[in-house]
C-alpha cells in the first residue's frame, strides 16, 4: 500500500516545551520526516520556546543533533536537514510570567495557521493557554494542541477541559494520545466494543474497537458506547491504554 502525502498549506507552528525529551525523541523528528516528503510547505515556519534562554543558532543546532541521533539517516538526506534547520527559529518564554509574548508575537504572521503544540506537562496547559488568550494569540485561525497525560483523574481533566474551552472554541482543540499509535495497541483493535470518539481527538467523530481487556478494564458491559463526554474521555484513554501497554 503507498501512502498518500496530503499537502497542507502555510502555516505558523509553535513548540512550547521545545528543548524536553518529547520534542527531541518524536517532535522534531516527525516534522523532519514530513519535511522530507515534501508535506511542509516553503512558506512553513517552526518557533520553538522554551524558558531557557537560548539563540536561535543554539536551538538549531541542539535540534541537528536530536535529529541525527533519532534518525540516522538523516546526515544521508543531502541537504535536506540543513534546510530543514533553517526554517526553525526559538523565543524564550515564561510560560507563567510575562516574559517573552510580546517577541514570540512578533514573530507570527497574520492570515496564516496558527498552531500552538503544548509539549510540556498538563499542569501548564491552562497557564499558556491564559497567556495566548490574554496576549491576542489565541486568533480564529489558531489551533493548540495537548498530549496526556490530560490530567490524573476525572476531576483534573475537567478542570483542564474547562481551561482550554475558555480560551479556544471546541474545533480549535486537539487532544492527542500517542499511545493509540503504539504497537501493542494497534494489534488489539477489534470488534469486541464500538466507541465512538469525539471530535476534540482531532479527527471527526469516528467509530473504534477494542478488545474485551479494554471493556473490562474500563469497567463497562453490554457493548454500548463508553462515553462521549471529554474528560472522561481522556482519562478512560489514558488509564485504559497505558496498562494494556505495561
Amino acid at each position: 500500500m503507498v501512502s498518500r502525502v496530503i499537502p497542507v498549506g502555510p502555516f505558523d507552528l509553535v513548540i512550547f516545551g521545545a528543548t524536553g525529551d518529547l520534542a527531541r525523541r518524536k517532535i522534531l523528528p516527525g516534522l523532519f520526516h514530513r519535511f522530507q516528503v515534501s508535506q511542509m510547505p516553503p512558506e512553513a515556519r517552526i518557533i520553538a520556546s522554551a524558558r531557557s534562554p537560548m539563540s536561535a543558532e543554539d536551538f538549531r543546532t541542539m535540534a541537528g543533533e536530536a535529529i541525527r541521533y533519532y534518525v540516522p539517516e538523516a546526515d544521508q538526506s543531502g541537504s535536506k536537514l540543513a534546510q530543514f534547520l533553517e526554517r526553525l527559529d526559538y523565543v524564550a518564554v515564561d510560560a507563567q510570567g510575562e516574559a517573552g509574548w510580546a517577541e514570540l508575537a512578533s514573530k507570527l504572521r497574520e492570515g496564516v495557521i496558527r498552531a500552538f503544540y503544548l509539549s510540556v506537562g498538563p499542569s501548564l496547559f491552562g497557564d499558556i493557554a491564559q497567556a495566548l488568550q490574554r496576549t491576542g494569540l489565541a486568533t480564529p485561525q489558531a489551533r493548540i494542541v495537548v498530549e496526556k497525560p490530560f490530567g490524573h483523574d476525572l476531576a483534573s481533566a475537567e478542570a483542564l477541559n474547562a481551561a482550554l474551552r475558555h480560551c479556544f472554541e471546541e474545533h480549535q482543540i486537539y487532544r492527542i494520545d500517542h499511545y493509540l499509535g503504539k504497537e501493542p495497541c494497534r494489534t488489539r483493535w477489534c470488534c469486541a466494543l464500538p466507541i465512538r470518539c469525539m471530535n476534540p481527538c482531532g479527527t471527526p467523530p469516528i467509530s473504534t474497537t477494542c478488545r474485551s481487556l479494554w471493556l473490562k478494564a474500563s469497567g463497562s458491559r453490554g457493548g454500548v458506547n463508553i462515553t462521549t463526554v471529554p474528560g472522561r474521555c481522556a482519562t478512560w484513554c489514558r488509564t485504559t491504554l497505558s496498562s494494556c501497554c505495561a
